[in-house]
């Protein structure tokens, strides 16, 4: 194995590097109208990045080889770039690149002594799971992944406003549907991460027209990537004995979806709103256009997908 992760920490360390020369290259005329730095600065600076890089890799290799511990291994990956970017930022580049170039060589030293240690098969294949678990929740981000298996967590802090469902019969699918998509990891976990990217961008992004662009690609965004949950509780076999219609199950998924996208419509607007408090046009154009948006998204676009479905 080790003849294998030679040139595999050598291709990981290469892409990183150019990734960290193409990033340098795409932000260096906004560093240079932010702040006084000159070309050979920011030089050191993409050096101090690049090493930083290769004493993490070299880090998580050691790890694999049980020859650096859990807790030395975090606090190099939080610790070591903060301190040393801190000092290049306040104190001097050269000096940062100094002490990031030191601290490569010192962990590629003792990283001589990987040859001699077993590999930690259990810790390599976890990592390779959690990493590609990592990748298939950014796709599941914009479509449905197969390979996610959801997880369940109950999450008692949202108990009080699911106990708000009156427990009757015709709330049946109302109940299963919010409880579901609440503590259900990849459906939560979809709406939060969407929610959280659309008002970040939101927040630094002016103008009059992109917020309002912005706003309305992420609220359907979101709505589209919930409709599947739809048929999440088809493989229940109970299900199909509840003496409940099938346009109650669509009408409580309608409710369940308007409850959800009205909620990320309020955060946007309220986002909008303290960002471009001068710009009335842009106020008035999201609040607009998110209610005309939920309108349609939930009277036409819903219905007409879920009986598609059916």
């Amino acid at each position: 194995m080790w003849q294998y992760f030679k040139p595999a920490f050598s291709y990981s360390f290469s892409l990183a590097a150019i990734i960290q020369l193409v990033v340098t290259i795409i932000l260096m005329p906004l560093v240079q109208v932010g702040h006084v730095v000159t070309v050979i600065q920011i030089g050191a600076l993409l050096l101090t990045t690049v090493a930083i890089k290769g004493t993490l890799l070299v880090t998580d290799l050691g790890y694999l080889y049980r020859l650096v511990s859990k807790r030395s291994k975090l606090l190099i990956h939080y610790g070591f770039p903060l301190v040393v970017l801190v000092i290049g930022f306040y104190l001097n580049y050269f000096v940062a690149f100094g002490i990031s170039l030191v601290v490569l060589i010192g962990a590629t030293i003792f990283s001589g002594e990987i040859k001699k240690r077993p590999l930690n098969w259990r810790e390599a294949t976890a990592t390779e799971n959690s990493r590609m678990h990592r990748v298939y929740q950014f796709f599941n981000l914009f479509t449905d992944v197969p390979a996610l298996s959801g997880n369940i967590k109950r999450r008692k802090w949202l108990s009080p406003l699911l106990n708000r469902i009156e427990l009757i019969p015709k709330n049946t699918y109302k109940y299963l549907y919010a409880h579901g998509i609440i503590r259900d990891n990849e459906m939560s976990g979809l709406f939060f991460r969407l929610t959280v990217i659309g008002a970040v961008m939101l927040f630094f992004i002016h103008g009059t027209y992109l917020p309002i662009m912005i706003a309305a690609l992420f609220i359907y965004l979101i709505g589209f990537q919930l409709i599947p949950f739809y048929h999440h509780f088809d493989d229940n076999v109970f299900i199909h004995i509840y003496p409940v219609s099938l346009q109650n199950k669509t009408a409580s998924f309608q409710t369940v979806i308007r409850w959800i996208l009205v909620i990320v419509a309020i955060i946007f607007a309220i986002v909008v709103i303290f960002v471009n408090i001068s710009s009335v046009a842009t106020i008035l154009g999201v609040i607009i256009v998110e209610l005309l948006e939920l309108v349609w998204f939930l009277r036409m676009y819903l219905p007409r997908r879920v009986q598609k479905n059916d």
